[in-house]
């Protein structure tokens, strides 16, 4: 990821196209597992990603906020 990013930073399109992609997998997964499970009360990333890359963490991110109604 951060050959990527490096790349993308530079204005490598194809670079930004992977990074893209890797966040729509994740995201993809999270969000099945958030619909078996029911949602979460958070959601933790953690390793490399989780502790360098704030732009991938807030992509990966994007779009999950769901609002909670009342019973």
């Amino acid at each position: 990821m951060r050959e990527l990013q490096k790349a993308n930073a530079g204005g490598d399109r194809k670079a930004q196209l992977a990074i893209d992609i890797f966040c729509y997998r994740a995201r993809k997964y999270i969000g099945a597992y958030l619909a078996a499970m029911g949602g979460a009360d958070a959601i933790v990333l953690t390793g490399g990603i989780g502790e360098n890359s704030p732009d991938v963490r807030a992509s990966i991110c994007e779009g999950m906020e769901v609002g909670r109604s009342s019973p």
